[in-house]
């Protein structure tokens, strides 16, 4: 019968379970007045209208009419419609009947009230307006035809002295009672609706207040300012932004999640906990420390007995402390406490919530910073450890270069004859270079591409490079007229890079060899010594072995110390 869920607006929805109950209420309250209460000649309301009183008769039709109009009207959801509705309702099940027939007792008059009440429940100033003034007509068509009532029981010569000493001192003060009381009702209705403005108003300014807040601090994250600093300028901005905020702190909860360490603090005495490294221990007996231990926000009064509030000597002004936590899902990272010098900051619930929200945003912001700030740390270390490994890097090259650089000075030197030769490919000539040109000499010198003009030809020099290590350099004879491209010069680069390679793998087969070969001549020269008897056939087969080795004409070996300066003798 109720039915309510076409109604999507949570308020439309109360609205109409009002109305449903106050047609219910009524339509089962006046059909018991009509079918079982009896009046005052004993009959019931329909029974008169049963034996064929119009009047009566039209009230009930109107009423049972305009119920079905106003359920109706519920279930199209036209709650306007409904509450005139209902209003009509009342005024034809108890105001119409008094009407046509006078007001002939206080009850009926009370009725009047009722329905100037209604008026202000459903419909508001507008309703309370409409049914003073229904009221008012009402009650004055009432007293006139009073007369007739009054007719039908008393001589006409009572009737004139008993109405004319009663009409007028009967109308007005009833109208008066009902316009004071149309009024009263209309200024608690008004004042109700200033209140909830009022109200409505300062939660949309807290709310603007904090979200002006949230902005300042979104853009002081992207600032990618520090964490000190956002903390510093959070509490500042707090503590500037509400009027009746006396001193605002943050404490972030450490890593081993013992203790809630101050980070943030406003004004002097901020300053001073700051320096003092103020701590309280999470779970402690303090407002602080329930908060970071529950992870639920708290509101303690200074000076009540059951408060777990503790009076800092250095903020004795506080009146009411309220701390909400700094939340990243599940886990607490620290508190936001904020203190007034009055008692009543925190009584607002909606403001506690709007707190709470601005919270939550700190702590996001904060986990923001604290990310970055590890990430750019990361990153530090991470720059500090290729450095390192680039300058590791670089002087294993020069160790490289400065070795291959005397590996091949050995190498050379060791083959004891320049290495070069030199190819004139229009005679068909190839002759061994002795002597370095001044191009050769220059690109192995500037470790760079030599280009150089001469007289019917263009000479281009190129380094050798084995490792870094420049080892020699060719030279090419051009035609003047053939210009040297680009194409050319990375032609020449990777030829000299792959020569250097090449030469370097042959060296290396070089050394192998000779390292091979001495190996094998130190294997026959100890199976020679293991071979020997005695100390004097091993010392002339060792000398014979080094002679023929070493190409020496003499070899001494001799065991034994050499005499000391003190005259002792040798062994």
């Amino acid at each position: 019968m109720f039915k309510t869920q076409a109604y999507t607006n949570p308020l439309h929805k109360n609205q109409a379970i009002v109305l449903y109950m106050i047609v219910f209420v009524m339509v089962m309250f006046f059909s018991i007045y009509v079918f079982f209460l009896p009046m005052m000649d004993g009959t019931t309301l329909i029974h008169k209208v049963l034996n064929g009183n119009i009047y009566r008769l039209f009230g009930l039709v109107m009423f049972y009419l305009v119920t079905t109009l106003t359920y109706v009207a519920l279930r199209k959801q036209r709650l306007d419609a409904a509450a005139w509705g209902v209003l009509a309702m009342w005024f034809f099940a108890s105001n119409y009947n008094t009407v046509v027939f006078g007001y002939v007792n206080a009850m009926q008059g009370a009725e009047l009230l009722l329905m100037i009440v209604l008026g202000g429940l459903v419909k508001g100033r507008v309703g309370i307006v409409a049914t003073t003034l229904l009221s008012m007509t009402s009650l004055a068509v009432g007293i006139i035809l009073r007369r007739n009532v009054t007719q039908q029981m008393l001589p006409d010569y009572v009737i004139a002295e008993r109405f004319a000493q009663t009409e007028i001192t009967s109308i007005m003060p009833l109208m008066l009672a009902l316009f004071g009381t149309g009024i009263l009702i209309y200024l608690f209705v008004y004042m109700n609706s200033v209140v909830r403005q009022v109200g409505a108003a300062e939660a949309v300014t807290d709310r603007m207040m904090v979200s002006e807040v949230l902005t300042q601090i979104a853009q002081k994250v992207a600032e990618r300012a520090g964490l000190n600093a956002l903390l510093n300028d959070i509490v500042e901005r707090i503590n500037a932004q509400f009027d009746f905020v006396y001193h605002v702190q943050v404490f972030l909860i450490d890593d081993t999640g013992n203790e809630a360490r101050l980070v943030a603090s406003t004004g002097a005495i901020g300053r001073q906990l700051l320096e003092i490294n103020h701590k309280l221990l999470v779970g402690s007996v303090s407002v602080v420390g329930q908060v970071a231990s529950r992870g639920n926000l708290i509101v303690a009064h200074a000076g009540t007995p059951d408060t777990i509030h503790r009076q800092n000597t250095l903020l004795p002004e506080t009146q009411v402390e309220a701390a909400f936590p700094l939340r990243i899902g599940d886990k607490i990272i620290g508190v936001l406490d904020v203190q007034s010098k009055a008692s009543n900051a925190f009584s607002d619930s909606s403001l506690l919530m709007a707190f709470q929200a601005m919270a939550d945003s700190i702590a996001l912001a904060i986990d923001n910073v604290s990310q970055f700030e590890r990430a750019e740390a990361r990153l530090k270390e991470n720059q500090r450890l290729v450095e390192e490994t680039r300058q590791a890097l670089r002087e294993v090259e020069r160790l490289n270069e400065r070795l291959t650089g005397r590996v091949w000075g050995e190498y050379l030197r060791g083959i004891a004859h320049d290495v070069g030769t030199e190819i004139d490919f229009e005679n068909q000539q190839k002759n061994p270079i002795t002597d370095w040109t001044t191009t050769l000499r220059e690109a192995l010198q500037i470790n760079q591409l030599v280009q150089e003009q001469r007289d019917d030809a263009q000479v281009i020099a190129v380094p050798l490079r084995v490792r870094g290590r420049v080892i020699g350099a060719m030279e090419f004879e051009l035609d003047k007229n053939n210009p040297f491209s680009p194409e050319d010069f990375d032609l020449l680069q990777e030829v000299s890079e792959r020569f250097g390679m090449a030469v370097e793998n042959a060296r290396l087969v070089d050394e192998s060899q000779r390292l091979a070969q001495r190996e094998a001549l130190v294997n026959q020269i100890t199976s020679r010594l293991q071979a020997a008897n005695s100390v004097n056939t091993m010392l002339n087969d060792a000398a014979a072995s080094l002679r023929d080795a070493l190409n020496a004409s003499k070899v001494v070996i001799r065991l034994g110390t050499p005499p000391t300066p003190n005259g002792g003798g040798s062994s």
